[in-house]
Protein backbone atom coordinates (compact mmCIF):
# COMPACT_ATOMS: atom_id res chain seq x y z
CA UNK A 1 0.00 0.00 0.00
CA UNK A 2 1.49 3.32 -1.07
CA UNK A 3 1.65 5.92 1.87
CA UNK A 4 -0.28 8.73 1.66
CA UNK A 5 2.33 11.24 1.91
CA UNK A 6 4.64 9.48 -0.86
CA UNK A 7 1.83 9.68 -3.37
CA UNK A 8 3.66 10.01 -7.13
CA UNK A 9 3.61 13.67 -7.91
CA UNK A 10 1.64 15.29 -11.20
CA UNK A 11 3.41 16.61 -13.97
CA UNK A 12 2.54 20.04 -12.45
CA UNK A 13 3.26 19.82 -9.23
CA UNK A 14 7.25 18.64 -10.16
CA UNK A 15 7.71 21.31 -13.00
CA UNK A 16 6.03 23.85 -10.75
CA UNK A 17 8.46 23.31 -8.19
CA UNK A 18 11.29 22.96 -10.17
CA UNK A 19 10.67 25.86 -12.82
CA UNK A 20 11.93 29.44 -10.27
CA UNK A 21 12.61 32.03 -12.97
CA UNK A 22 15.12 33.07 -10.23
CA UNK A 23 17.59 30.63 -10.63
CA UNK A 24 16.50 28.67 -14.01
CA UNK A 25 15.87 29.27 -17.24
CA UNK A 26 14.16 27.69 -20.46
CA UNK A 27 13.13 24.23 -18.22
CA UNK A 28 11.32 21.95 -20.21
CA UNK A 29 10.28 18.50 -19.80
CA UNK A 30 11.31 16.00 -22.53
CA UNK A 31 9.99 12.91 -21.66
CA UNK A 32 7.76 11.58 -19.20
CA UNK A 33 6.27 8.09 -17.85
CA UNK A 34 3.99 6.77 -14.93
CA UNK A 35 7.35 6.40 -12.96
CA UNK A 36 9.62 9.49 -13.66
CA UNK A 37 10.00 13.04 -15.93
CA UNK A 38 13.39 13.92 -17.73
CA UNK A 39 14.06 17.42 -17.94
CA UNK A 40 16.32 19.77 -19.96
CA UNK A 41 17.75 23.48 -19.52
CA UNK A 42 18.73 26.02 -21.94
CA UNK A 43 22.80 25.61 -22.74
CA UNK A 44 22.97 22.47 -20.76
CA UNK A 45 23.35 19.09 -22.32
CA UNK A 46 22.38 16.93 -19.59
CA UNK A 47 18.78 15.00 -19.10
CA UNK A 48 17.80 15.02 -15.67
CA UNK A 49 15.41 12.23 -14.32
CA UNK A 50 13.36 13.28 -11.27
CA UNK A 51 11.13 10.60 -10.22
CA UNK A 52 7.35 11.11 -9.28
CA UNK A 53 7.75 9.08 -5.84
CA UNK A 54 10.56 9.72 -3.47
CA UNK A 55 12.70 6.52 -3.41
CA UNK A 56 15.08 4.64 -0.92
CA UNK A 57 18.00 6.38 -2.43
CA UNK A 58 16.48 9.91 -2.16
CA UNK A 59 15.56 9.52 1.24
CA UNK A 60 19.23 8.57 2.05
CA UNK A 61 20.68 11.35 -0.01
CA UNK A 62 18.17 13.93 1.75
CA UNK A 63 19.79 12.64 4.97
CA UNK A 64 23.11 12.64 4.12
CA UNK A 65 22.38 16.39 2.71
CA UNK A 66 20.59 17.05 6.34
CA UNK A 67 23.62 15.93 7.89
CA UNK A 68 26.85 17.22 6.17
CA UNK A 69 25.17 18.85 3.01
CA UNK A 70 25.10 22.32 1.96
CA UNK A 71 23.06 24.57 -0.37
CA UNK A 72 25.01 27.84 -1.88
CA UNK A 73 23.47 30.22 -3.90
CA UNK A 74 25.76 33.31 -5.50
CA UNK A 75 24.83 36.16 -7.28
CA UNK A 76 26.94 37.66 -10.05
CA UNK A 77 26.63 41.77 -10.94
CA UNK A 78 26.79 40.71 -14.69
CA UNK A 79 24.56 37.77 -14.95
CA UNK A 80 21.33 37.23 -14.97
CA UNK A 81 20.98 34.03 -13.12
CA UNK A 82 23.31 33.16 -10.27
CA UNK A 83 25.43 30.49 -9.47
CA UNK A 84 24.44 27.36 -7.70
CA UNK A 85 25.94 24.79 -5.66
CA UNK A 86 24.92 21.33 -3.70
CA UNK A 87 27.75 20.51 -1.84
CA UNK A 88 28.69 17.10 0.84
CA UNK A 89 31.69 17.23 2.52
CA UNK A 90 33.22 13.84 3.65
CA UNK A 91 37.08 12.71 5.44
CA UNK A 92 36.37 9.61 3.02
CA UNK A 93 36.55 10.09 -0.33
CA UNK A 94 35.04 6.41 -1.42
CA UNK A 95 31.76 7.79 0.67
CA UNK A 96 31.46 10.43 -1.94
CA UNK A 97 32.25 8.41 -4.67
CA UNK A 98 29.44 6.28 -3.31
CA UNK A 99 27.04 9.22 -3.29
CA UNK A 100 28.02 10.61 -6.46
CA UNK A 101 27.35 6.89 -7.75
CA UNK A 102 23.39 7.77 -5.96
CA UNK A 103 23.07 10.83 -8.03
CA UNK A 104 24.25 9.58 -11.51
CA UNK A 105 21.56 6.38 -11.28
CA UNK A 106 18.64 8.20 -9.18
CA UNK A 107 18.82 11.40 -11.59
CA UNK A 108 21.47 11.01 -14.44
CA UNK A 109 23.86 13.31 -13.73
CA UNK A 110 26.77 13.66 -11.01
CA UNK A 111 29.42 15.94 -9.43
CA UNK A 112 32.83 16.64 -9.00
CA UNK A 113 34.91 15.67 -5.74
CA UNK A 114 37.71 18.25 -5.24
CA UNK A 115 40.30 18.06 -1.68
CA UNK A 116 38.84 20.45 0.70
CA UNK A 117 41.06 23.51 1.03
CA UNK A 118 42.91 23.71 4.39
CA UNK A 119 41.29 20.35 5.61
CA UNK A 120 41.87 17.16 5.59
CA UNK A 121 38.56 16.45 3.60
CA UNK A 122 37.22 16.44 0.57
CA UNK A 123 33.51 18.00 -1.46
CA UNK A 124 31.45 16.64 -3.55
CA UNK A 125 29.73 19.70 -5.35
CA UNK A 126 26.71 18.74 -7.89
CA UNK A 127 25.89 22.05 -9.71
CA UNK A 128 22.70 20.68 -11.44
CA UNK A 129 19.95 23.15 -11.07
CA UNK A 130 17.07 20.96 -11.38
CA UNK A 131 18.90 18.62 -8.23
CA UNK A 132 19.38 21.75 -6.39
CA UNK A 133 15.23 22.69 -6.93
CA UNK A 134 14.15 19.15 -6.15
CA UNK A 135 15.72 19.03 -2.95
CA UNK A 136 15.14 22.94 -2.14
CA UNK A 137 11.68 23.65 -3.35
CA UNK A 138 10.06 19.68 -3.68
CA UNK A 139 11.36 17.98 -0.67
CA UNK A 140 11.95 21.50 1.08
CA UNK A 141 14.96 20.84 2.99
CA UNK A 142 15.98 23.90 4.37
CA UNK A 143 19.83 23.47 6.19
CA UNK A 144 18.47 26.73 8.33
CA UNK A 145 15.54 25.20 9.67
CA UNK A 146 16.21 21.73 9.45
CA UNK A 147 12.56 19.34 9.09
CA UNK A 148 12.00 15.63 7.66
CA UNK A 149 10.75 16.05 4.46
CA UNK A 150 6.52 14.77 4.72
CA UNK A 151 7.03 12.25 1.94
CA UNK A 152 10.20 10.46 3.77
CA UNK A 153 8.07 10.70 7.59
CA UNK A 154 7.04 6.88 7.14
CA UNK A 155 7.86 3.38 7.69
CA UNK A 156 9.56 2.49 4.56
CA UNK A 157 10.96 5.41 3.93
CA UNK A 158 12.44 6.89 7.36
CA UNK A 159 14.67 4.42 7.91
CA UNK A 160 17.11 5.43 4.84
CA UNK A 161 16.58 9.23 5.72
CA UNK A 162 17.79 8.45 9.63
CA UNK A 163 21.02 6.05 7.51
CA UNK A 164 22.30 9.05 5.52
CA UNK A 165 22.11 11.22 8.41
CA UNK A 166 24.16 8.83 10.90
CA UNK A 167 26.50 7.90 8.16
CA UNK A 168 27.88 11.64 8.27
CA UNK A 169 26.81 13.41 11.54
CA UNK A 170 26.27 10.10 13.85
CA UNK A 171 29.00 8.54 15.96
CA UNK A 172 29.93 5.32 17.31
CA UNK A 173 31.76 5.95 20.64
CA UNK A 174 34.49 2.96 22.03
CA UNK A 175 31.03 2.02 24.43
CA UNK A 176 29.13 1.00 21.66
CA UNK A 177 26.78 4.08 22.12
CA UNK A 178 25.09 5.20 18.92
CA UNK A 179 24.72 9.08 18.91
CA UNK A 180 24.53 12.29 17.26
CA UNK A 181 25.73 15.87 17.66
CA UNK A 182 24.38 19.40 16.06
CA UNK A 183 24.73 22.95 16.65
CA UNK A 184 22.22 24.01 18.74
CA UNK A 185 20.15 25.80 16.58
CA UNK A 186 18.85 22.07 15.44
CA UNK A 187 17.48 20.82 18.73
CA UNK A 188 13.99 20.80 17.52
CA UNK A 189 15.33 18.52 14.39
CA UNK A 190 16.66 15.63 16.44
CA UNK A 191 14.09 15.46 18.60
CA UNK A 192 12.03 15.21 15.40
CA UNK A 193 14.52 11.98 14.16
CA UNK A 194 14.22 10.44 18.41
CA UNK A 195 10.55 10.90 17.82
CA UNK A 196 9.98 9.12 14.34
CA UNK A 197 12.27 6.31 15.37
CA UNK A 198 10.76 5.43 18.28
CA UNK A 199 7.55 6.04 17.13
CA UNK A 200 8.24 3.28 13.85
CA UNK A 201 11.15 0.97 15.22
CA UNK A 202 10.71 1.47 18.85
CA UNK A 203 14.23 2.76 19.45
CA UNK A 204 15.11 4.70 22.23
CA UNK A 205 17.10 7.72 22.51
CA UNK A 206 17.89 9.94 25.61
CA UNK A 207 16.30 13.09 25.42
CA UNK A 208 18.06 15.78 24.09
CA UNK A 209 20.23 17.75 25.57
CA UNK A 210 22.42 21.24 25.28
CA UNK A 211 25.81 20.98 26.20
CA UNK A 212 28.44 23.80 25.99
CA UNK A 213 32.17 22.96 23.85
CA UNK A 214 34.68 24.80 24.40
CA UNK A 215 37.40 25.57 21.68
CA UNK A 216 40.02 27.43 20.05
CA UNK A 217 38.74 30.07 22.48
CA UNK A 218 35.71 30.21 21.65
CA UNK A 219 31.98 28.71 23.20
CA UNK A 220 29.99 26.44 20.83
CA UNK A 221 26.27 24.78 22.09
CA UNK A 222 25.90 21.81 20.81
CA UNK A 223 22.87 19.47 20.74
CA UNK A 224 22.95 15.49 20.97
CA UNK A 225 21.25 12.43 21.62
CA UNK A 226 22.70 8.74 22.27
CA UNK A 227 20.56 5.69 21.43
CA UNK A 228 19.93 3.92 25.15
CA UNK A 229 22.34 0.95 26.18
CA UNK A 230 21.70 -2.39 24.51
CA UNK A 231 19.97 -1.14 21.15
CA UNK A 232 23.44 -0.88 18.95
CA UNK A 233 22.70 -4.21 17.43
CA UNK A 234 18.81 -3.54 17.04
CA UNK A 235 19.83 -0.08 15.53
CA UNK A 236 22.62 -1.69 12.89
CA UNK A 237 20.00 -4.49 11.92
CA UNK A 238 17.13 -2.13 10.90
CA UNK A 239 18.90 0.61 9.64
CA UNK A 240 20.31 0.55 6.32
CA UNK A 241 23.64 2.34 7.18
CA UNK A 242 26.03 2.33 4.16
CA UNK A 243 29.41 4.59 5.96
CA UNK A 244 32.15 1.60 6.13
CA UNK A 245 33.04 3.24 9.94
CA UNK A 246 30.48 1.05 11.26
CA UNK A 247 31.33 -1.95 9.47
CA UNK A 248 33.28 -3.60 12.70
CA UNK A 249 30.33 -2.77 15.00
CA UNK A 250 28.20 -5.38 12.63
CA UNK A 251 29.98 -8.35 13.31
Amino acid sequence: MNNIDNLPKTSDEIYGGLNDKNIISDLRIISEDSEKIVFGVKRSHFRIRIPRRVTPDIAYLAGIISGDGNFYICKFHNRIYPRIRLRITSGDISQLIMLNDIFISTFGAGGKIHKHKGKNCYDLHNNHRVIWLYFKNILLLDKNRLAVPKEISNPRLFKYFLAGFFDTDGYLNKKGYFGTMMSAKNFGFINELVFLAKKFYSFDFSPVKINELHANGKIFMRAYTNLKKGQTRMFLEQIPLRNKKYGPARN
